[in-house]
C-alpha cells in the first residue's frame, strides 16, 4: 500500500532541500535522512543538486531562446514541484522498490501532445511536445524518523534542455490513479476511498475535496488506522483546536486584505478629490488674474478712442497734419513719407495702438502665468502632503499586521507545543498499559464514506443488471 501525501509547488529549492536534510529551523534532525538520489543531474550531492537546479530554473529564458521558443505568454515563478510517497508501517520496502516507485511516479507527471480538450465548451489548448517529469531534474530524499518508511521528490519544473515548464494540471489524480495501478500489480492492497473516487472520475463526477493533514501532524499522531477509543478522543480534540485556530488565521488573513483595500480606496479617493479641487482651484485663479485687467482694457479702448479722434480732427488743417506727422516720426520713428501721405500718418498711429494692447496682453499673461504656477505649487504642495498621509497610515498598518501576525505565529508555535506534548503523553500512557487495556473496547465504527459508497455501488449494480433484463436495452444492442 502505498500514499501521496501531497503535491505542493513552490519557489525555493534551497529552502525545500534544507528542510528535508536537517529539519525544521530549532528542531534540526539530519539524521533522519536515509539516503538522497537525483535523476539527470551531474551530481549525487543533495545540496548542491538544489543549487544546480536553482540555477537551471532561473536560466529559463536563454534555454528557451536557444531552443527557438517563445518566451512570450503567462510566466510562473512555482519552478519547485514537491510530493511525497509513503508506504504503511507494516512494510520494508527496498530503495530499489522505492526508486522503482518514484520513477513510475515521475512517468505519469506531465502530458503528451495533441489536444487538450477544454472545460465545459471552452476551447483546448495544443500540447506542442511529449513532456513528463522523468526527463526533469530530480532530487529524491529518503527519511527513516517515522514508523512509516517514505521518501520526498523535489522536481525542477523547468526543462533542462528546452527551458519549458512542467505541465502541472491534475498533479494529486495523475498520481492517484498511479498510485492504485501500482498497489494492483505489487501488494494487491488497495486504499478503498482512493479506488472510489478514482471510479467516480471515470464517470466524471465530482469528488469533493479533502483537506490533507499537514505532514508533521501526521507523524505525530501516529498510524492512521489507530483507532482506539483514546486516540481517536485526542485526535478529534486537537484537530479541533487546530481547526479554530486555522480558522483565526483565515480570518486575519482576510481582515488584512480587507484592510489593505479599504487603506488604497481611501487613498484613491482623496486623490480623486485633490485633482478635482486643484482643477477647480486652477482655473478660479487664472481667472481672477485675467480679470483684473478688465479695467486696464477698458481704459486702454477709450484712451484710442480719443487719440483716434484727435487725429481725424488734425487732418482737417494743414497746421493739425504737420502736428499727426511730428508727432508719428518723434514716437514710432516713422518713415519720410508721413510728411506728406495721411494713410501712412493713420497707419503709424494704429502701429501704436496695437503695441500698446500687445503690452498690456503681455502683462496680462505674465499675471495668469503667475497665478497659475502659484495655484500649481500648492496642488503639489497638498498632493504631497496627501502621500505623507498614506505613507503614514500604510506604516501604521504594517506595523500593526506585523504584530498581529506574530502574535498569531506565537500562537501556532505554542499550538504545536501542546499538540505535540498531548500526544507524547498519550503514546507514554498507551505503552504502559498492557496491550488489551490500550486498546480496550473498540467504539469506532467503519468509514461511514466508504459503507454509503460501497451501498451506492451494490445499487449500481444491482441497476445493471435489471437494465440487461430490460428487452428494450437488448433491442438497442442489436441495432
Amino acid at each position: 500500500m502505498i500514499d501521496v501525501v501531497h503535491t505542493k509547488q513552490g519557489k525555493s529549492f534551497t529552502g525545500l532541500v534544507a528542510y528535508l536534510l536537517e529539519g525544521s529551523k530549532g528542531q534540526e534532525n539530519p539524521e533522519r535522512v536515509g539516503w538522497t538520489e537525483t535523476r539527470n543531474l551531474a551530481t549525487d550531492r543533495a545540496k548542491t543538486a538544489a543549487r544546480v537546479m536553482a540555477a537551471t530554473a532561473l536560466d529559463q529564458s536563454r534555454l528557451k531562446s536557444e531552443a527557438g521558443i517563445s518566451n512570450a505568454g503567462r510566466k510562473s515563478a512555482n519552478h519547485v514541484l514537491h510530493y511525497t510517497l509513503s508506504w504503511a508501517e507494516d512494510q520494508e520496502p527496498s530503495r530499489e522498490e522505492m526508486m522503482r516507485a518514484v520513477n513510475g511516479s515521475l512517468a505519469v507527471l506531465g502530458e503528451k501532445a495533441g489536444k487538450k480538450g477544454g472545460r465545459k465548451g471552452k476551447a483546448g489548448r495544443e500540447a506542442k511536445r511529449d513532456q513528463f517529469a522523468s526527463e526533469h531534474q530530480v532530487l529524491v530524499v529518503s527519511h527513516e524518523d517515522t514508523k512509516q518508511p517514505h521518501v520526498h521528490v523535489v522536481v525542477n519544473r523547468v526543462h533542462p534542455e528546452h527551458g519549458v515548464m512542467l505541465p502541472a494540471g491534475h498533479d494529486f489524480r495523475k498520481l492517484s490513479r498511479w498510485a492504485e495501478k501500482y498497489e494492483r500489480e505489487t501488494s494487491g492492497i488497495l486504499i478503498d476511498q482512493r479506488v472510489i473516487n478514482n471510479a467516480a472520475r471515470d464517470r466524471e463526477e465530482s469528488v469533493p475535496g479533502q483537506k490533507r493533514v499537514p505532514r508533521d501532524v501526521y507523524e505525530l499522531e501516529g498510524p492512521a488506522n489507530d483507532n482506539r477509543p483514546a486516540t481517536e478522543k485526542l485526535r478529534t480534540e486537537q484537530r479541533a483546536k487546530d481547526a479554530a485556530l486555522a480558522k483565526e488565521s483565515a480570518a486575519h488573513r482576510a481582515d488584512q486584505k480587507k484592510a489593505w483595500a479599504d487603506l488604497s480606496a481611501a487613498s484613491k479617493a482623496r486623490l480623486h478629490q485633490h485633482r478635482d479641487t486643484s482643477a477647480a482651484k486652477l482655473r478660479k485663479a487664472e481667472r481672477t488674474a485675467r480679470d483684473a485687467f478688465s479695467d486696464d482694457w477698458t481704459t486702454l479702448y477709450h484712451e484710442h478712442r480719443v487719440a483716434t479722434t484727435a487725429f481725424e480732427r488734425s487732418e482737417e488743417h494743414l497746421a493739425g497734419r504737420a502736428i499727426n506727422a511730428l508727432k508719428a516720426v518723434l514716437s514710432l520713428r516713422a518713415p519720410v513719407n508721413v510728411l506728406w501721405s495721411q494713410g501712412a500718418r493713420k497707419a503709424q498711429l494704429e502701429k501704436a495702438q496695437d503695441q500698446q494692447e500687445r503690452e498690456l496682453a503681455a502683462r496680462q499673461r505674465d499675471s495668469v502665468d503667475k497665478a497659475r504656477k502659484e495655484a500649481t505649487a500648492k496642488a503639489d504642495a497638498e498632493r504631497t502632503k496627501l502621500a505623507h498621509l498614506y505613507n503614514r497610515e500604510r506604516a501604521e498598518l504594517i506595523l500593526k499586521q506585523r504584530t498581529a501576525k506574530a502574535e498569531l505565529r506565537k500562537r501556532w508555535k505554542t499550538r504545536e507545543i501542546e499538540r505535540k506534548q498531548a500526544w507524547e503523553q498519550h503514546h507514554k500512557e498507551m505503552a504502559a498499559l498492557p496491550e488489551a487495556k490500550s486498546h480496550g473496547e473498540q467504539t469506532t465504527k467503519p468509514n461511514d464514506r466508504i459503507a454509503r459508497a460501497l451501498k451506492v455501488l451494490e445499487a449500481a449494480r444491482k441497476t445493471t443488471k435489471d437494465q440487461d433484463r430490460d428487452p428494450n436495452r437488448q433491442e438497442d444492442r442489436d441495432r
